[in-house]
């Protein structure tokens, strides 16, 4: 009888190791996607910007060239863009809805809204200037992420082996 509880508690701790490790890294491969497909995104509006397109042409350029998980946001934000809708509005409005639908953290969310409030009625280089910061900063997030994600995978595989060897002790 003993040694079927024994089973059951190793089983029972090596599902939920993994599983509690498998969404976390599902959750961070996401955000990890998320912070590439955005800093394309970004560089692209920049360049677009100083060739002498209008941010709204800009957007519906980078939407094109296909923005992945970004895509949703940006066609709602050219959408409103279309209609005259300011864009501090539209920028924060839309970035709420889309925040269902992302994986990034609390800080990005706020990064990205201070970026649509210094955007409306901006100057050309104070413009580029934003986007710049927010591609460095969300470049170091992305380097910061991949640091995490490689040492955690480490940090997996050392407590499987210390499950397995566990077994062993328990079952000897």
């Amino acid at each position: 009888g003993m040694l079927w509880l024994k089973w059951c508690g190793l089983l029972l701790i090596g599902a939920s190791l993994s599983c509690v490790g498998f969404w976390m890294a599902h959750n961070m491969d996401r955000r990890l996607t998320e912070y590439r497909q955005l800093q394309k995104v970004l560089m692209m509006l920049a360049n677009r910007m100083s060739l002498g397109e209008p941010f709204e042409a800009a957007l519906e350029n980078c939407i094109l060239a296909g923005g992945g998980t970004w895509d949703v946001w940006l066609s709602a934000m050219a959408e409103r863009l279309r209609r005259r809708e300011p864009l501090q509005r539209v920028w924060n409005e839309e970035l709420r809805k889309a925040k269902g639908s992302l994986h990034l953290e609390k800080e990005d969310y706020q990064m990205l809204e201070s970026m649509g409030s210094s955007l409306q009625g901006a100057r050309l280089e104070n413009c580029l200037g934003q986007l710049s910061q927010l591609q460095d900063y969300f470049h170091s997030q992305q380097q910061m992420l991949e640091r995490v994600i490689h040492e955690q995978g480490r940090m997996y595989r050392s407590i499987g082996i210390l499950a397995g060897i566990l077994v062993m002790v328990v079952l000897a």
